[in-house]
């Protein structure tokens, strides 16, 4: 016989009086307060107002059987690990199923052995210990999901006033990143120059997320800065080259893409570092150029000016240039299939009003219910 304090409550469910006290005696030996109630009905009650630790619960009771009471008291305890001992006469497979299918964690069988009932109370208790220490860990990993959340958010609106706030808006450049999670490791930059001309860089760090984007913030002041002066296009590609080797870690890079337009001229220099083919889509005459790339991405090794070569391109009348990453081509169907160079060709040659929405929505038609793996970026250039 315990000299302790009880700690635990327990609820006795049972329409009869003898078998109540008689458990609840055995109970009170074991170090357990008690409470009673006489039918289901009474014990949801009591579950509800009481919150017991353990529940001892008959079958054959008037008002609410013990199936019944057992289904609703498991309702009321949530996620919370009540141990639930159904007290039966019989051992019929079927009753105890029921009981099973009702909630029960474990079963006594009249008349109750006080041994048993000690062992079975015991393993309930370290059950329930383990459950308290899971819900303890859930509720810190909760609070630090939802202080993670928070900080990313903030991190989300330090960076896009950092990259994007800055990024003009200008009629002849359309634009949509697709990120693959709260950070892209894309970019999209848009800068113009004081002759009224624009530069437009499209990038794509390797991987993607927070570490991909982070990246971002050197190489947009740098090609802001340079741009608003008027610097060549070449000594803006060698700086934030020199920028990216210098702060990236040795497995990290930006492929590229750059388009310089000219506020006087339909030709627009080109450089494509990385990045898949550019397409130049001239509409009039329904045909489509591909610029390759021809140069490292940027962030590997060391270069100079004069070892950068851009590539003139000459736009009319609704003619664009389209930039990508690789995340659209290599977005799949629900079947596996890539949407691929050949489809994207045959997207921007169906192009009516703006190419970006038009592409996209061919895309996502595509791609259905597919979750893409990779940040999705497209960038749509026409002559100033």
């Amino acid at each position: 016989m315990s000299t302790q304090e009880p700690k635990l409550l327990a609820l006795v469910v049972d329409d009869s009086l003898v078998n109540r006290r008689l458990l609840c005696e055995m109970l009170r030996l074991l170090n357990y307060r008690t409470i009673e109630a006489e039918d289901g009905e009474q014990g949801v009650a009591m579950f509800s107002e009481h919150h017991p630790d353990v529940v001892f619960m008959d079958i054959e009771m008037p008002k609410m059987n013990g199936y019944e009471a057992t289904r609703q008291i498991k309702k009321i305890s949530g996620s919370t690990f009540v141990p639930l001992f159904v007290v039966t006469a019989t051992t019929e497979s079927m009753s105890l199923g029921d009981s099973i299918e009702a909630g029960a964690d474990e079963f006594l069988t009249k008349p109750i052995s006080m041994d048993l009932i000690k062992a079975k109370l015991a393993a309930m208790q370290r059950i329930r210990e383990l459950h308290l220490s899971l819900d303890e860990q859930n509720k810190k990993m909760a609070a630090m999901h939802d202080q993670l959340h928070e900080e990313q958010i903030l991190a989300e609106t330090i960076f896009n006033n950092a990259v994007y706030a800055s990024n003009i808006e200008v009629s002849n450049v359309s634009s949509k990143i697709i990120p693959a999670s709260l950070f892209s490791g894309d970019t999209i930059l848009i800068a113009q120059k004081p002759d009224g001309g624009i530069n437009v860089l499209l990038g794509d760090f390797t991987g993607h997320g927070l570490g991909a984007a982070l990246g971002t913030i050197p190489v947009a002041d740098s090609f802001r800065v340079m741009t608003e002066k008027g610097l060549a296009l070449k000594s803006i590609i060698a700086e934030i080259n020199r920028k990216l080797e210098r702060f990236l870690p040795s497995n990290m890079f930006m492929a590229a893409t750059i388009v310089s337009t000219h506020i006087d001229s339909n030709v627009v220099e080109v450089y494509n570092a990385g990045l898949p083919d550019l397409l130049v889509v001239n509409k009039s005459s329904n045909k489509i150029t591909e610029v390759a790339s021809t140069h490292l991405p940027l962030g590997i090794i060391p270069m100079n000016e004069t070892e950068i070569s851009l590539e003139d391109v000459e736009l009319k009348n609704d003619d664009f240039i389209l930039c990508y990453s690789d995340g659209l081509t290599e977005s799949r169907s629900p079947s596996g299939e890539e949407f691929g160079q050949d489809r994207l060709s045959e997207a921007a040659l169906a192009v009516d009003k703006d190419p970006i929405e038009d592409i996209l929505r061919q895309w996502a038609d595509f791609c259905g219910d597919s979750v893409p793996h990779d940040d999705v970026t497209l960038v749509a250039v026409k002559s100033s």
